[in-house]
This record gives C-alpha cells, sequence and structure tokens, in this order.
C-alpha cells in the first residue's frame, strides 16, 4: 500500500481535477464557413506566364501611383543603385570565371609557294650530258627570279 501525505493527497487531487476540467470544453461546435474565391486576379491577365518574372512586374498591377512610386525609388534610392551596379559586376565576373574554364582552340594554317630560277641551268648541264659545249645546244629560257608566296594565319 501506498501511504501519502495529506500535502500530496492534495497535490494529486488538484491535478485530477485539472486534467478533468481541461478534457471539458465549453465552446460550441462551429464549421468554418467557405469563402468564394476568384479565379484570378483583379486587372491580371487570365493566363499567368511561366518562366522569368517580368522586368518591370509591379506594371500588372495597373496602379499609376504605384509605378510613379517605383520609378522615383529606383532613380533617387542610392543603395539600390548600388546594389543593380553590384549585381552586374558579379554577373560580369561569374561570366569572365566561367569562360576561363572553357577550351581553348589554338592552331596555325600556312601556304607557301616557291620559283626557282632555270636561268643558267643549260651550262651546267651540258658537261653531265656530254652535249656540245660549242652552243648547239640551246639554253632553255627560265624564270629570271625567284617568286615566294606565303600565307599564314593563326588563330
Amino acid at each position: 500500500m501506498f501511504i501519502f501525505s495529506t500535502s500530496q493527497k492534495n497535490r494529486i487531487a488538484l491535478l485530477l481535477s485539472a486534467m478533468l476540467l481541461g478534457a471539458c470544453s465549453l465552446q460550441p461546435k462551429t464549421s468554418l464557413p467557405t469563402v468564394a474565391l476568384p479565379q484570378t486576379w483583379e486587372n491580371a491577365p487570365a493566363q499567368q506566364p511561366y518562366g522569368k518574372t517580368p522586368k518591370q512586374w509591379w506594371q500588372n498591377f495597373n496602379q499609376p501611383k504605384l509605378n510613379d512610386l517605383i520609378s522615383v525609388g529606383l532613380q533617387e534610392n542610392i543603395d539600390i543603385n548600388l546594389a543593380y551596379e553590384k549585381l552586374q559586376a558579379s554577373r560580369i565576373e561569374t561570366k569572365i570565371a566561367y569562360a576561363a574554364n572553357m577550351p581553348e582552340i589554338n592552331g596555325t594554317a600556312g601556304y607557301s609557294r616557291n620559283y626557282t630560277s632555270t636561268a643558267g641551268i643549260g651550262d651546267v648541264l651540258r658537261p653531265l650530258l656530254g652535249l656540245d659545249q660549242g652552243g648547239s645546244y640551246l639554253e632553255p629560257k627560265g624564270i629570271s627570279s625567284v617568286v615566294t608566296v606565303r600565307y599564314a594565319r593563326v588563330f
């Protein structure tokens, strides 16, 4: 058997009565009213565009005062202008960092064309071929200069 003191019995009785009273509710049971919500916003197009939010999204509300407030705020608010410039700078730095990871292509292409003079070649070939040294052999007409054409492109 459990032996409790009177103060402990009072505490247990108080706790049990608080639990019983807490379980009882005097509030009547009611249901929440149903609210008929419109399918679209007022002044909004019937079909919402998907994808990116328009740059001037506040103009969808068709409120001239709101348009005036936004334009004044954009022109005269130094913090917004500074934040916009920082955003643009970070986007540029992101593109630069991304470009450093892209492959790099290097190459060279070239073309060369050479003409060699044949003038005077008969003097060298006549003794080798055993031809007459007296001039009965007609020397071939040759190109009197050397032309070199070179073209190169690096990309």
